[in-house]
């Protein structure tokens, strides 16, 4: 039997249908419908199918624009229902080309949000493919976008793209050549490890392959290069996380400040307490060790 939440949402959904059909679906977005959505992320998948269908312009709606931001940015959606967000959320190309393409140039909030979508497309399509996500003639609008965003001064932005650039890979093996990541500058040579990062917590990479580069490669002397992994290592933290936090443990012995941070960081997105406390208990001592004082 259907909880009355259920009932209430599906009530809704074919108050949307009704009112497409009368001439009235672009009155606005009824509040009831913004309560759901921002209460439930299965009643946000569900609207979403219903406003690309019924009332496009649900998808504008303040409240429910924030709330889909927020589930792509948490890693909340599994893949069906990324997809079943994603889907109807760029199967508009006005809608596509307002939030992949226009905010490129846009203020950092706003370029973050950018990253976090062409992020969540990657990862979704490693299940169903890129094309019934993003259509073929928008891919080479999409794989710009994330070009650029990869250099982006602002590292959460660059990161972000570049897990993308990572999570697509397997599929679109030329991405890191088209996109400039295999340029010899020390900022490409960051996004390469955060791309490295995500092929390896997806699983594409082994162990040995990915400690070669970020324990005994450029991360052994660049600390930029083991910061930017433990950043990356934040954005894989739903896929593997138990992988994730052994590795986090490793990268922090011994390392700088800035490393230092970045393992802090990662251990405060870390939902369970023991393993939080665990990593964050060997960064304090690696701190003190290093003479780092909660005051520096």
């Amino acid at each position: 039997m259907s909880s009355p939440a259920e009932s209430d949402v599906d009530r809704l959904v074919a108050s949307l249908a009704a009112r497409a059909a009368s001439g009235s679906s672009d009155d606005g977005v009824d509040p009831q419908i913004v309560v759901h959505v921002q209460k439930s992320y299965d009643a946000l998948v569900q609207f979403a199918r219903a406003f690309a269908t019924y009332s496009p312009k649900g998808f504008s709606e303040p409240r429910v624009r924030a709330a889909i931001h927020l589930a792509l940015d948490l890693d909340v959606l599994d893949a069906q229902n990324g997809f079943l967000l994603l889907q109807p959320l760029l199967r508009s190309a006005d809608r596509f080309n307002e939030l992949v393409r226009a905010p490129e140039r846009m203020p950092i909030g706003v370029r973050m949000r950018t990253s976090s979508l062409v992020r969540a497309v990657a990862l979704v399509s490693r299940d169903f493919g890129l094309d019934v996500i993003v259509p073929a003639d928008r891919q080479p609008t999409y794989f710009a976008v994330l070009g650029r965003l990869c250099r982006d001064r602002h590292s959460p932005v660059a990161n972000r793209a570049a897990y993308a650039v990572g999570a697509l890979e397997r599929d679109h093996p030329h991405l890191p050549g088209m996109l400039g990541l295999l340029d010899e500058s020390p900022m490409m040579q960051r996004r390469r490890v955060a791309a490295l990062t995500a092929r390896w917590a997806l699983g594409d990479v082994d162990d040995a392959a990915f400690e070669a580069q970020v324990l005994e490669g450029p991360g052994a002397k660049d600390a930029f290069v083991r910061g930017t992994v433990l950043l990356a290592l934040r954005l894989g933290l739903m896929h593997a996380p138990k992988t994730v936090l052994g590795m986090a443990k490793r990268l922090v012995v011994g390392a700088p400040a800035i490393v230092l941070a970045a393992g802090a960081a990662l251990a405060l997105d870390v939902s369970e307490a023991t393993d939080r406390d665990e990593l964050l208990s060997i960064i304090t001592s690696d701190a003190q060790k290093r003479g780092l004082s909660d005051e520096a």
